[in-house]
């Protein structure tokens, strides 16, 4: 994603091709006109009640699929492999993961909790009411995350070999980038308003103002944005 300057790396002929690439879903009709005004409820609302035929998300979404949808209309499958390489790139974060504060006033009450929810029982009753994959593969003969069961495609994605987990954006925090500018030059360029490249440029060219900002406040953190160029 950068360079050891700081530069980020995301805006080239090859990218802007690939950009226009995944955005003709909306530019070629492959998706209802609509849907670029959609956040999170309307994508769900819309695939549960059949107005779309996929859904691109992520485990919560199982809970409501069982809820809305019969047994046998609906599946999950990894997301598709790289025409490229045969690879999978796919992103993996730790929302849901156990972790003890440094701060916590009472870490040995709190990792006593953690090993209790860890408990072969106790994980999979836990994993099965939040819709979350498992911290323990000793669960997998459980029919909810058997080879037939609705978490099937998640944990085989994760488990494949092939998956790759893509660069992220830098080691700063980028969530109001990712709620702003992201998703407001995209916008623009689906409405018609800018060209894909000048889209990939204006985003390419804040990243690379935030991550030089960051590298220049810690200084540390430079061997991980050589890291992300590896």
């Amino acid at each position: 994603m950068y360079d050891e300057a700081g530069n980020c790396l995301l805006y080239s002929a090859e990218n802007v091709e690939r950009f226009v690439k995944f955005t003709d879903m909306y530019k070629k009709g492959h998706a209802p006109k609509d849907s670029i005004n959609w956040g999170f409820a309307e994508m769900v609302d819309n695939f549960t009640g059949g107005l779309t035929g996929t859904l691109n998300n992520d485990t919560e979404v199982v809970a409501t699929c069982k809820e809305r949808m019969k047994e046998g209309e609906w599946s999950v499958l990894p997301i598709p492999r790289s025409t490229v390489d045969g690879k999978i790139y796919g992103t993996a974060g730790s929302a849901y993961a156990y972790g003890i504060s440094a701060n916590s006033k009472n870490p040995d009450k709190a990792w006593k909790f953690i090993e209790f929810l860890s408990r072969p029982e106790n994980n999979a009753a836990y994993a099965k009411v939040m819709t979350l994959i498992p911290v323990r593969t000793d669960i997998k003969d459980d029919p909810f995350f058997s080879a037939d069961g609705p978490m099937a495609g998640f944990i085989n994605e994760l488990n494949d070999p092939d998956y790759v987990l893509q660069a992220g954006y830098g080691p700063f925090n980028w969530m109001d980038m990712h709620e702003g500018p992201m998703h407001a030059e995209v916008q623009k360029y689906l409405q018609g308003d800018q060209t894909a490249d000048e889209t990939l440029k204006k985003l390419s060219d804040e990243l690379s103002i935030r991550m030089k900002k960051h590298l220049e406040t810690n200084p540390g953190t430079v061997s991980k944005a050589r890291a992300l160029v590896k």
